[in-house]
């Protein structure tokens, strides 16, 4: 089991794909599992490491699981997606730990969710006997061996993965650890990791980090065992919206945030919301004149039809994205969130001794954001960033750069 993983925190745009696919070439009786958010990058890894041979996992006959199984067991290298990987069973595992694989993981996965269950649930279900929970671990285990049934959800998460009860009022999802500590090495490709929740992850099960930096020598990037060494990036200028009528809706701290696009969206008539989305249909067609080729735009998913509008319905990106390259020719943005980390997440890490940064997780979160546009490529951007506190956020950030 290892006890260390190696992080490359660096900007995005410095070569971290890039000193990964060298280190990959250079490394050839290595097995790797190169594992990123999108199929895209998957084929990037097969073209541009050749004599590795990687496969991609196809919808074969029994379906993507049987064949990545498949792959493993033949010690084949393989670049695959984050959603393959949350379905690796203990026969992957066992091929990995044959094997001696490598995990290259290109960006910070979900670790932790809050099941859909009621305590009235959870009180039933131990009432009957059909789960048990440790009196110290809070460690959730199914016991109905043949149930089907209203819980049946629950008694897959509960033996395919590693739940808690917490306060015997909610069921946590966590991501069993054994997905990394069965490799070899982990490496994970990512920027301002300790604001992740994945961090505070591996600090709570334990496992402890390593930090590469990234140097580029005659045009080729290599990790290098100085985190502060990374390629100087030169941020392009971003030309953020500064104007009181239109930012006044995100004034106050908790304006734009989830809880309050929840309350808004519950009133009658929505006022807020329309005036929200008048404000992004000005900016769009007033402020910018610009097309929705040249758009992206995001707002928690649960009001982005609400707020659609026309020219830029179609150029919508989810807030949270990360590794996306389809919108890198987009120059004129909307970010109208606010993000703050989940009350039940936080309670969640404070039981354990961990207090999550909440100002650098939405730094990092929006950061990721902005990166899939235009400014990955060097060039400048326009952006309307109604959130005081996230646009305080940016501000401070690019004064150290």
């Amino acid at each position: 089991m290892i006890e260390i993983i190696y992080i490359c925190d660096a900007l995005m745009g410095s070569g971290k794909t890039m000193a990964a696919i060298n280190l990959m070439n250079e490394n050839r009786d290595q097995r790797y599992a190169f594992v990123t958010q999108f199929l895209s990058e998957a084929k990037r890894i097969k073209t541009s490491c050749p004599e590795k041979k990687f496969a991609e996992p196809a919808q074969l006959g029994d379906g993507k699981l049987a064949h990545i199984r498949s792959l493993f067991e033949h010690g084949r290298n393989i670049a695959s997606t984050h959603a393959l990987f949350y379905r690796y069973d203990d026969d992957i595992l066992a091929s990995v730990k044959k094997w001696k694989y490598t995990l290259i993981l290109d960006e910070v996965i979900d670790v932790i969710d809050f099941m859909d269950v009621t305590s009235d649930d959870i009180n039933k279900m131990l009432e009957t006997s059909t789960i048990a929970v440790d009196p110290e671990t809070k460690h959730v285990t199914w016991l109905h061996e043949g149930y089907v049934g209203t819980w049946s959800p629950f008694k897959t998460q509960i033996e395919t993965s590693y739940v808690t009860c917490e306060d015997g009022r909610l069921f946590v999802w966590m991501l069993p650890v054994e997905l990394f500590t069965a490799f070899e090495n982990v490496i994970i490709l990512t920027y301002m990791f300790k604001a992740q929740l994945q961090y505070y992850y591996f600090l709570a099960n334990r496992v402890d980090a390593k930090y590469w930096g990234v140097e580029k020598k005659a045009g080729q990037y290599r990790f290098v065992d100085e985190p502060s060494k990374v390629p100087k990036i030169v941020i392009p200028p971003i030309h953020i919206i500064d104007d009181e009528k239109l930012n006044e809706i995100g004034e106050k701290k908790t304006n734009l945030s989830s809880t309050w696009f929840t309350n808004q969206m519950n009133m009658a008539g929505k006022p807020q919301i329309e005036r929200l989305k008048k404000n992004l249909c000005n900016v769009f067609a007033y402020w910018w004149h610009v097309k929705s080729g040249d758009i992206l735009w995001s707002t928690y998913n649960k009001a982005e039809k609400a707020l659609r509008g026309n020219g830029y319905t179609k150029s919508f990106l989810s807030f949270n994205a990360r590794a996306v390259n389809e919108y890198r020719d987009r120059r004129y943005l909307a970010y109208a969130v606010n993000i703050f980390t989940s009350p039940d997440v936080s309670i969640y890490f404070n039981k354990r001794g961990f207090k999550i940064d909440d100002d650098a997780y939405a730094l990092s979160t929006m950061l990721q954001w902005l990166w899939r546009s235009a400014i990955r490529d060097g060039k400048e951007i326009w952006l309307y960033l109604p959130s005081r506190r996230m646009r305080t956020l940016l501000l401070n950030w690019l004064e150290e750069q």
